[in-house]
């Protein structure tokens, strides 16, 4: 998805635009708000600005080769980091095998970059660590950090990331992504209110109400199959 797709960000889009065009790209961003808000669309819709191979005025094509693998999820030069399933921490020997590829040159794109989601759940070692690439990063790397309270990052994190505020999304760009993802339009009007600003409760909400109604029609179901026996 381009930058210029995302719904409800208007002001951190503009901001992220201007420093493509400008080629003034940080080394690192910090981009914290709520959940479902979009951090992460944006974080890769940035990072597919700067691979694309054919860009438009400083956005992603969509359609080079480049476009197509992050599309995907299997660009060799985007690496992201999470907890690992059984854990609750990004571990310190995380972070050093990513400060490892960092370091190398990019496979394909001009630069190489990196998600950490949730960046608050590094402990004290790998936040200490992932400091000093910060301190002295490689200059074909941009880092990514997404949270949604920077405040439980280390201020050192903080001090060397641009920060990027997200708020959460107007009803408006809640029902419009909704109907985007084929929700009828009635639907998707009646959950946006109720969403809070989140794709992810306006999601959870959808399953909710699904899972209702199966609930209603299986008893409905059960009464008639009843009255025949």
């Amino acid at each position: 998805m381009p930058l210029c797709a995302i719904k409800g960000q208007d002001r951190v889009i503009d901001a992220l635009q201007r420093s493509i065009t400008a080629n003034r790209v940080a080394h690192a961003y910090l981009f914290e708000g709520p959940d479902g808000c979009g951090r992460r669309t944006t974080a890769l819709a940035l990072v597919q600005a700067l691979f694309c191979k054919e860009p438009v005025n400083g956005d992603a094509c969509g359609n080079c080769s480049s476009c197509r693998k992050l599309a995907s999820g299997n660009h060799p030069d985007l690496h992201q980091l999470s907890p690992f399933p059984d854990k609750r921490d990004i571990s310190i020997e995380q972070i050093r095998e990513l400060q490892q590829q960092l370091f190398l040159r990019p496979f394909e794109a001009k630069r190489k970059a990196c998600l950490i989601e949730p960046a608050e759940r590094m402990n004290e070692k790998s936040a200490n660590a992932l400091l000093k690439t910060l301190e002295e990063p490689p200059g074909h790397a941009i880092i990514i950090l997404l949270t949604p309270q920077a405040d439980l990052l280390l201020s050192t994190i903080r001090s060397r990331c641009q920060h990027l505020r997200f708020s959460p999304l107007d009803d408006s760009s809640v029902t419009e992504l909704l109907i985007q993802q084929g929700m009828p339009s009635s639907k998707a009007l009646e959950l946006a209110p109720l969403a809070e600003g989140s794709m992810e409760r306006a999601t959870a909400l959808e399953e909710e109400s699904d899972a209702v109604r199966r609930q209603e029609l299986l008893a409905l179901l059960s009464k008639v199959s009843s009255k025949h026996i």
